[in-house]
């Protein structure tokens, strides 16, 4: 997987040979429509907004909530005396909804509380199989792959017409992902629009450096996993039950096959039948 990783690498660089000639940033901004089905409330779906912000020649990317006020990191664009668009990346607010991306140390920057921002590894987390199957999306021929990942079975469609890249934390394709949909329906992305500009860059920071603690993905899922069952004893009353918490989120938190979990659910939910 890593050696086929750098391959994507080695096309995402491909991408910014002539602005790095001309000293200049190729940037695009993509956006995204999230589509979440909640199960556990009565399927109702859940539609939400995003960007991506990709900076080629920098190899890094900013994916971040829209909102109607926005307290999620911003990027700015100004006019040159020469026309030329420059840019600035400010990070801002408590950075939910942020995923950010280092494509040159391939590292991925996600915050799941407030004392969690998870650094997972670009390289390592992504076990994609390439189908032959094409359909246009937005003007470009795209290609479906299909992987398992933290969970839950997805199907994507990416075209390597644009840069290696896509939604949340998906990647790992030889271009970018413009939907992905998970087997189950619980969650998509699809692409609406995509805007490719050169840029004269200013600052671009990792949004998390200041303000946060890193953490691992699997120390994350210690910890949660931990809560989860200090839930099952939580009784501030004394007609309380406990609390049963979800296995995750858009990733499983706590794998289907934890015994050591399974056993301690299934006594909680026999006393409380």
């Amino acid at each position: 997987m890593i050696k086929q990783y750098t391959l994507y690498f080695l096309i995402f660089l491909n991408f910014s040979s002539f602005s790095q000639q001309n000293n200049e940033i190729n940037f695009y901004k993509i956006e995204y429509l999230e589509t979440v089905i909640h199960p556990f409330l009565d399927e109702q779906q859940q539609n939400s907004n995003y960007t991506l912000n990709l900076f080629v020649n920098l190899n890094r990317s900013v994916f971040n909530l829209k909102t109607e006020i926005d307290t999620s990191p911003q990027v700015i664009e100004n006019k040159t005396k020469k026309g030329k668009a420059s840019i600035s990346y400010t990070p801002s607010g408590e950075n939910w909804g942020v995923t950010y991306k280092d494509y040159q140390t391939k590292k991925m920057f996600f915050k799941y509380s407030n004392r969690h921002t998870v650094v997972d590894s670009l390289s390592a987390i992504f076990n994609w199989e390439i189908k032959d199957e094409t359909k246009e999306l937005l003007g470009y021929n795209c290609q479906k792959a299909t992987m398992n990942f933290r969970g839950r079975d997805y199907t994507a469609w990416f075209t390597s017409d644009l840069p290696v890249g896509g939604p949340w934390k998906y990647d790992g394709l030889p271009g970018m992902i413009l939907e992905i949909k998970s087997a189950d329906g619980f969650i998509k992305f699809k692409a609406l629009s995509i805007k490719n500009n050169t840029l004269k860059n200013n600052i671009l920071e990792n949004p998390f450096n200041k303000t946060n603690k890193y953490t691992s993905w699997q120390d994350y899922k210690d910890f949660y996993k931990k809560r989860a069952i200090r839930g099952f004893s939580y009784r501030p009353a004394e007609s309380s039950r406990g609390v049963e918490y979800s296995r995750g989120g858009i990733e499983i938190y706590i794998d289907y096959d934890d015994e050591e979990y399974n056993k301690i659910l299934e006594r909680y939910r026999k006393n409380n039948n």
